[in-house]
């Protein structure tokens, strides 16, 4: 262990050391002493060579030449070292009034051993009251303290050229970072207060481009990109306190962020100043060493929870909330785990991300208690959150990233006496026989003694969450009608299927089952139906919905069909009307076309008797012209004149025909007319 413990902390170590920046400078040690006797020596001889060359004039000029220089040369030498040397103190001056003015104890080789001999109980030693740093290499912690001496004086932690305490690992993104002072025998810190910079609205593109047309600018991004530069000359006119962003200024006390109150320090109290782990300092209020793991900070972890979550029952269940013993491991278990989110800010967020579903889940858990109280009741059977961890591991993936899974067991409670006695014998008959005692049978009694439950199943969360669902669906049907309600037929989640016995009757067999259903498969029977059931009803409903459709549509058709047979009742009485306005109408047209027909035939026969008369006179006046000429000539009179009048009975006869409503002879009497007016 001793190895393990030199290799961890040199790993410790080294992993601190990867933070501290190195600057080279140039090295401008030079020896003097070794400098001066040099030239010192070269000078005498070259005075000795000068007094024994004789007085010859050149050489003893550049000889007396290079002894001036020589001098020169070393007194300049001399001189520089003595302004260097005074630099020196005084910048040794300054350093020592700097560290007494911090309160911080500069540790060489040589008071290393006594400051660690200081720091033991039972020995004098630094000031109280004083904060002292912690590092997980033993080489490094106790060698920065802070003494807190001034009554009522505000000192000030952070990175600024006033502060009174500046811790090595803060940068400049905390010029202030808090206030430590004494009042009394107690000791109060305060988070520096930190002005949020008011935001000033950007340009939005609308603006620019209205903008740049009415100063004449083509380009409208360049009046974004001016209002920016002016945006950002302001803000370079603020104080370096109102650049700071808060989100910097961090400190811890036992584990948890300081917020603006002031909060008291106490004895052994862990602060952590800045982001990281790099800054721990403990509170060290009276001698003697510091508490491990004190009721404090164990409280303080405990009230983080209840901080974050409603309550510890949300997370651990109602059951362990009210055991104090098995609360307390629950915060020490957290504060373990609450330790690694210090140093990793993406750690603390799948701490918060598996804290969340431990709370959902238990929230799960709770529900399901619930509805099996009420649907069964006297039930042995209760849901409990558990975790699970492969075999000497804490779970799955990256070092120090790692959780639990996290699991839902079904249990029944061992309690009546026949179960109780049944273990007994058990565990006396492994004691009797200690030889031959199995220690994978030892443990698994033992275990059912102490647990005083038998493990019905095992649930993921996510088959629990199909487990719920089916367990709802069933406290659904169960709440709308209680009394006709068949948790049979709807399928029962609460049955471990045939083989495992009911759940009343796991006293009995307690002994021979410890963990399984049997291998029942209830809960799947009880999915499945609920699944059809669900299909069913949802088919039903899609039915039942497509049958109101039709019936609407089957109604419509309806409507429109009596509508169809009203409007083509109406068209025809409307065609009857028309019917019978055309017959009245074909009637007067009949009656009309006779009428014409009769007014045309008295009309030619009109024309005809005007004809026949005209012809008859045209005749008569031709006679009248025959016989005239026939006087003149003394012809025969008698002979035109039957001729005449065979003329005219046969044009009468055809006027006689005419008249009488027929048209024989028409074309005759008209031919005849014709061939008389050609002639």
């Amino acid at each position: 262990m001793g190895n393990y413990d030199e290799t961890l902390a040199t790993l410790k170590f080294a992993t601190s050391v990867k933070s501290i920046e190195l600057k080279a400078t140039a090295a401008t040690k030079v020896d003097k002493d070794q400098l001066l006797n040099t030239l010192q020596e070269e000078v005498k001889k070259l005075k000795e060579q000068a007094s024994a060359a004789g007085p010859s004039s050149d050489e003893f000029e550049e000889i007396r030449r290079r002894a001036e220089i020589a001098e020169r040369m070393a007194k300049e030498q001399e001189s520089s070292w003595e302004v260097l040397r005074k630099q020196s103190e005084e910048a040794q001056k300054l350093r020592e009034e700097t560290a007494k003015k911090m309160n911080i104890m500069r540790w060489t080789p040589i008071n290393k051993t006594a400051a660690a001999g200081l720091l033991k109980p039972g020995m004098g030693g630094l000031p109280l009251p004083h904060i002292i740093n912690e590092s997980d290499d033993p080489e490094m912690a106790g060698k920065v303290y802070f003494h807190i001496g001034r009554e009522g004086h505000k000192y000030c932690v952070g990175r600024a050229e006033d502060c009174d305490f500046k811790p090595a690992g803060l940068t400049d993104k905390c010029p202030r970072l808090c206030y430590i002072w004494k009042d009394g025998d107690e000791m109060w810190l305060r988070m520096h207060e930190v002005e949020k910079p008011k935001e000033k609205a950007g340009m939005s593109g609308r603006s620019a481009l209205v903008l740049s047309r009415l100063m004449g600018i083509a380009d409208p991004t360049q009046v974004v990109r001016g209002h920016n530069s002016l945006k950002n000359d302001d803000e370079g006119d603020l104080p370096a306190h109102q650049k700071v962003n808060p989100a910097h200024l961090k400190v811890r006390l036992n584990s948890r962020l300081v917020k603006d109150e002031p909060v008291m320090l106490k004895h052994g109290d862990r602060l952590v100043f800045g982001q990281g782990k790099k800054n721990r300092f403990r509170v060290r209020l009276v001698k003697g060493d510091f508490p491990e793991n004190s009721a404090r900070e164990l409280l303080s972890v405990e009230d983080e929870l209840k901080e974050n979550f409603d309550s510890l029952a949300d997370l651990i269940g109602e059951g362990r909330a009210c055991d104090a013993e098995l609360t307390s491991i629950a915060v020490k278990y957290y504060s373990q785990l609450r330790q690694q989110s210090d140093l990793d800010e993406e750690y603390e967020m799948m701490l918060r991300g598996f804290l969340a579903m431990m709370q959902q889940t238990q929230l799960q858990v709770n529900e399901a208690n619930e509805i099996t109280a009420r649907m069964k009741k006297g039930l042995n059977m209760t849901y409990e959150l558990a975790m699970e961890a492969p075999p000497l591991a804490l779970g799955h993936g990256k070092p120090n990233r790692t959780f639990p899974e996290l699991i839902v067991r079904k249990v029944s409670e061992v309690k009546t006496a026949k179960s109780r006695w049944r273990l007994v014998k058990n565990r006396l008959f492994l004691i009797s026989g200690r030889d031959n005692v199995d220690p994978a049978e030892y443990f698994t009694k033992e275990r059912s003694r102490e647990a005083k439950v038998v493990v019905r199943d095992v649930f993921t969360p996510e088959r629990f969450k199909n487990h719920m669902e089916v367990m709802e669906g069933a406290y659904k049907g169960w709440a709308a009608s209680p009394e006709t309600f068949d948790l049979k037929e709807f399928g029962d989640p609460w049955d471990d299927g045939e083989g495992a016995g009911d759940a009343k009757d796991a006293d009995a067999e307690s002994g021979d089952r410890d963990s399984g259903g049997g291998g029942g498969h209830g809960n799947d029977v009880a999915l499945i139906k609920q699944k059809n059931r669900e299909e069913l009803s949802k088919f039903k409903e899609d039915k039942d919905a497509e049958i109101t459709k039709i019936m609407e549509e089957y109604e419509e058709t309806q409507e429109t069909l009596r509508e169809t047979q009203t409007l083509a009742e109406e068209q025809e009485q409307e065609i009857a009307a028309l019917k019978e306005a055309l017959a009245n109408f074909q009637g007067k047209g009949c009656s009309d076309e006779r009428k014409i027909r009769n007014l045309d035939r008295d009309k030619a026969r009109l024309q005809f008797d005007n004809e026949a008369l005209e012809v008859e006179l045209q005749t008569h006046r031709a006679m009248m012209k025959k016989a005239e000429s026939d006087d003149e000539d003394n012809d025969d009179p008698f002979d035109d004149l039957t001729k005449m009048v065979e003329d005219n009975s046969r044009l009468l006869t055809d006027l006689t025909e005419l008249r009488g409503g027929t048209h024989v002879g028409y074309n005759r009497v008209v031919t005849s007319v014709k061939e008389y007016r050609n002639s």
